[in-house]
């Protein structure tokens, strides 16, 4: 873990590391963009940030995703997936295994909780002989979406040991390992669909691999400790962590949302600053802070001159205890509004400083010095505009419709299929649905059952798209149905996005095999223009050639990939996969030979 500091990180880049491969990742985000998940694959599986040139092209995208979903499960709110008009919808049937809406529990009291933690937990183990593995775990503020806006992020390292971690070692972890298993719930128990039920078993896998890790790597760092607050789980809540703050001697807030209670709680430090958005400021909030102690983000990084807008995204808040030196950082998920500390599922990390690594003003002064301007001493005035409607306001209604729908069934009707949708009851204000592919049959939400008919079984999905009054939201709704197999229509799936990509497919596995994706890339594109002039046969066979090496190098350097790629190959229909690439792999093993568990040349 690295010393505290404003630095512009990439979150893909921050999933891998250089010398280890990915197992498998937990990731959780509030809301979720598709086209942002489908740049997972390429970090999980090819290291490092995906090009334009491969999100655009279809083998491409269809290999990464086909090939990593296995070891992906991301889990958000239940009504806050979107997607874009111009996204490549085929694709997104790819990642049904792989997210999983949470419905927080509700109350009379609470009747909105939404679920809004950012954590990723990854799993690596190290390419080279040693196979030592570890946790890497990834506390953040920021969503799985494009947004622009400053976060905060801190990623912590844990060795898996051989045994048991100490029973202190277990209990200092079991909020961690708690917030999985409650993630685990919301992987539904299936018997048809074998990728899911690997999904639960891999998350309880990584609990017990938590349980075995001492502790999580915090030398060299500022820090010499560290803690986990799950919150609104069984057993968790954010009161614990609020009294901590508001009895604070010193406090720093970094919170872009607001609401006066929770921050009249946070008012009392000797010593405190505020830094916020201004639109969630109010005449409660000011005064008690008063306007010396608070800033803003800069207008110019609002409205600059490219029309990117970079707002405050990231929740942090510093502390001085009250009695005592100790200084302690909270950062996360949690807003300071009573949703984050009262109603909501978040996930707060705590770091203590170590002795006289840095003071109150050291932190405040991140943000009053910043070398790049990017904040404010706030100057406005009180008497704009009221307040926008907060989230919870502007969904509610739809997310009463989302609570209404029970399950889909796929129904065979002659060549064609039907989908119907289960309704408890029928919504009370208008509210539209339609399968994720196919807008044209867009249609009220109606009880007891919404129908959709003509679908063709590629077209079968359970994402659907929602609409309530300009808010556009896609949902998952679990399916079923008699006489149905979900590998039929994976294999349709596959044909259909194949059948763009049959002529491809030997790019689809120079892809897999090259050490680096961006040479590929280019190499691919020059390719296809040399193709027009070239002779095609011989260009074939060139590649033919360089294939068999390429599977020959990773098969000896990394028998880890070269079984990923054996297995991603299976799992595809065979009519999409040409006759010469099995006549390569019956090639390499006729050059190679398994040995203590590596490939290794065959003797001649």
């Amino acid at each position: 873990m690295s010393r505290m500091k404003m630095d512009n990180v990439v979150f893909n880049r921050s999933l891998c590391d250089s010398g280890y491969q990915v197992d498998f990742v937990i990731g959780t985000t509030y809301s979720l963009d598709f086209d942002t998940f489908m740049s997972l694959p390429f970090s999980l599986g090819f290291m490092g940030e995906p090009e334009e040139e491969m999100l655009q092209s279809p083998p491409h995208l269809f290999a990464a995703l086909r090939m990593c979903s296995e070891r992906l499960a991301v889990f958000c709110n239940f009504a806050d997936m979107q997607i874009r008009p111009q996204s490549r919808k085929v694709y997104c049937a790819l990642m049904e295994t792989s997210v999983f809406p949470v419905m927080p529990r509700t109350t009379r009291a609470n009747p909105i909780v939404n679920f809004h933690p950012k954590i990723w937990v990854v799993k690596e183990t190290k390419e080279d002989d040693s196979a030592d593995s570890r946790v890497k775990l990834i506390v953040m503020s920021r969503n799985l979406t494009r947004d622009g806006s400053l976060d905060c992020i801190c990623v912590l390292n844990g060795k898996i040991g051989t045994g048991e971690a100490s029973q202190e070692a277990q209990r200092k972890h079991l909020p961690l390992c708690e917030f999985l298993d409650y993630l685990k719930r919301f992987v539904a128990r299936t018997e048809n669909r074998k990728e899911i039920s690997a999904k639960r078993r891999k998350i309880s896998e990584l609990i017990n691999d938590i349980k075995r890790i001492e502790a999580f790597d915090i030398e060299g760092s500022d820090y010499d400790d560290y803690a986990f607050f799950p919150m609104g789980i069984g057993g968790y809540s954010g009161r614990g962590v609020r009294e901590e703050i508001s009895t604070a001697r010193e406090v720093a807030i970094v919170s872009p949302f607001l609401d006066d209670r929770t921050l009249a709680l946070f008012s009392n430090a000797r010593s405190k600053m505020l830094l916020t958005r201004e639109e969630s400021l109010s005449r409660e909030a000011v005064e008690p802070f008063g306007r010396d102690n608070i800033w803003t983000m800069n207008p110019d990084m609002l409205h600059n001159n490219l029309g990117e807008s970079v707002d405050l995204h990231a929740k942090m808040y510093f502390t001085t205890a009250a009695n005592s030196s100790d200084h302690y950082l909270y950062l996360g998920s949690t807003n300071a509004t009573q949703g984050g500390f009262d109603r909501n599922v978040e996930f707060l990390l705590k770091l203590h400083f170590r002795p006289y690594k840095i003071t109150f003003d050291d932190f405040c002064s991140f943000f009053k010095r910043d070398s790049e301007n990017r904040f404010v001493n706030w100057n406005g005035s009180l008497e704009g505009s009221p307040r926008e409607p907060s989230e919870y306001e502007r969904t509610r209604d739809l997310r009463k419709a989302v609570e209404s729908i029970q399950q889909a069934v796929f129904q065979r009707e002659n060549d064609k299929w039907a989908i119907i949708i289960n309704v408890l009851a029928t919504p009370e204000r208008s509210v539209r649905i339609h399968p994720l592919v196919r807008p044209d049959l867009e249609k009220p939400l109606k009880g007891p059952e919404t129908t959709f008919r003509g679908l063709a079984l590629a077209q079968l999905t359970e994402f659907f798209v929602i609409k309530l009054d300009g808010l556009e939201r896609v949902v998952k709704i679990q399916a079923e149905g008699q006489d149905w197999d979900w590998k039929t229509r994976d294999d349709e799936l596959c044909v259909k996005m194949g059948t763009e990509c049959r002529d491809c497919f030997m790019d689809c596995i120079s892809f897999f095999l090259s050490e680096s994706k961006s040479v590929y890339m280019a190499n691919w594109k020059r390719r296809g223009n040399d193709s027009l002039i070239s002779n095609e046969s011989t260009t074939e066979s060139a590649r033919f050639s360089a294939v068999y090496e390429d599977l020959l190098r990773i098969a000896y350097e990394s028998p880890e990939s070269f079984q990923r790629i054996r297995s991603f190959v299976e799992g595809l229909p065979e009519n999409i996969v040409p006759q010469e690439f099995f006549t390569l792999c019956e090639m390499v093993g006729k050059a190679g030979i398994w040995r203590n568990g590596k490939w290794m040349p065959a003797t001649r």
